[in-house]
């Protein structure tokens, strides 16, 4: 007589159909070996009742270290990180009507095409942190990345401010309120047509110089990730609140540098002063050195 085998949890094999002894023998199945400490690694962490604190550093902070102060000699450096990307954020994007539109008279689609492009490199945040993540430079994974998208933010406003930006397309303001069909030779003779032609190396240059810095700003916010774990319960959420305070302010500051110094009659403004392009650009680079 045949006789059948009766597992360990007292069902016998022939009573299970194929899936529910597939169901036995996995893995999940089996008892956990919790000596030899492999599973307590993989495991899904234990539930933490609401209101209880967490392990890990003081006072219910996720990372030991204490609370991090902005201000002190280690974490400065972090804020001027933030008040240099606020104020080139705030400062590129800004001049492509004026300086587009306006003084170089570029098409529409020229225009929406570069107000897009010079923002383009914020999309791709997730992979400047996955380089820094797994590429680290002489040991740091942070700093030479922030050094390297600096340095090439740097070096492309350099570019534009010491390169020339020649004459705008209405060289007297006051022909842009003419319609075109009342142009006469005169003021053909002096409209200059290749003004439109200026502006995709403004708009490539642009586009780089955000490459570096958003790379830079992607390493400060992993920088921010780690000083916010350290904060206590009681205190979650500051450090964050003082870091983009400090960002979104100099964005402000960017914008009104912008809106403000940018808008004589040749960028399509009605101030009798305005800052040139090449100067405005010095601002910003001023501002992120």
């Amino acid at each position: 007589m045949p006789t059948t085998f009766t597992g360990g949890r007292g069902v016998n094999n022939q009573d299970l159909d194929i899936p529910k002894r597939l169901s036995f023998v996995s893995g999940a199945s089996q008892p956990k070996d919790l000596e030899d400490g492999s599973y307590v690694g993989v495991k899904t962490p234990e539930h933490v009742p609401i209101g209880a604190l967490p392990p890990g550093g003081e006072d219910g902070a996720i990372r030991e270290g204490g609370m991090p102060v902005l201000t002190s000699k280690e974490n400065l450096g972090l804020l001027f990180e933030y008040a240099a990307v606020g104020l080139v954020y705030g400062l590129l994007p800004e001049t492509i009507y004026p300086f587009m539109q306006e003084y170089l008279n570029c098409s529409g689609s020229q225009v929406t095409a570069a107000s897009q492009i010079v923002v383009l490199p914020w999309s791709f945040k997730v992979f400047y942190g996955i380089l820094s993540d797994c590429r680290p430079i002489c040991g740091y994974r942070r700093r030479p990345y922030m050094l390297i998208g600096w340095g090439i933010c740097f070096a492309m406003l350099l570019v534009m401010c010491i390169m020339p930006i020649g004459k705008p397309y209405f060289t007297d303001p006051a022909d842009r309120d003419i319609d075109v069909s009342d142009y006469t030779p005169e003021i053909e003779a002096r409209i200059n047509y290749s003004a439109p032609s200026e502006g995709a190396k403004y708009v490539m240059l642009m586009f780089f110089a955000a490459v570096g810095y958003v790379m830079s700003d992607v390493c400060a916010d992993s920088i921010t990730v780690e000083l916010v774990q350290r904060e206590p319960l009681a205190k979650r959420g500051k450090t964050q609140s003082i870091i983009y305070t400090v960002r979104t302010a100099m964005v402000i500051m960017g914008e009104f540098l912008t809106g403000f110094f940018f808008n004589g009659k040749e960028y399509g403004g009605t101030f009798d002063f305005s800052l040139s392009f090449p100067q405005l650009i010095e601002e910003g680079k001023t501002g992120q050195s």
